[in-house]
């Protein structure tokens, strides 16, 4: 819709005007509608290609973030199978931490408010992770790099 807001408020000053005339000036009814009713049948094809493209790509999106969980629970679920019981809570709290940090890239939090932020996602990921560890995600989660 951005792209198309100057073509949008273009056609609709030229339609206020010419309903403007007409309505002043009688000489005018005579004025042909196609160009209008075709200007219009555009505009609507262009809105209705802008949705499904939207749409569809909001489908990709969810899509692929339902496979990023599915695959960091499948990892979770093979920490818990294959590892040793003393270094199971480290990979589980590693594989919270992605979770945390993917959430906070992927929904723009470092475009935001950083003390909100940063104060919530530091403490959800020192409660998981020795201070050296959540030290390198918070880094990398604030730059976006992981």
């Amino acid at each position: 819709l951005i792209h198309m807001g100057g073509s949008l408020i273009a056609v609709a000053l030229w339609s206020a005007l010419i309903t403007y005339l007409s309505m002043s000036l009688r000489w005018l009814s005579a004025f042909p509608a196609l160009p209008f009713e075709l200007a219009s049948v555009f505009i609507s094809l262009q809105l209705v290609f802008r949705t499904q493209t939207s749409y569809e790509r909001f489908k990709e999106a969810r899509s692929d973030f339902e496979d990023l969980v599915t695959k960091t629970k499948a990892v979770g679920r093979l920490v818990s199978l294959h590892l040793p019981s003393q270094r199971r809570p480290q990979a589980l709290g590693h594989c919270s931490a992605f979770a945390w940090s993917a959430m906070a890239v992927l929904r723009g939090w470092a475009d935001k408010d950083r003390s909100q932020v940063r104060f919530f996602l530091t403490t959800r990921v020192e409660q998981l992770l020795t201070p050296e560890d959540a030290q390198f995600v918070l880094r990398s989660s604030a730059d976006g790099t992981g």
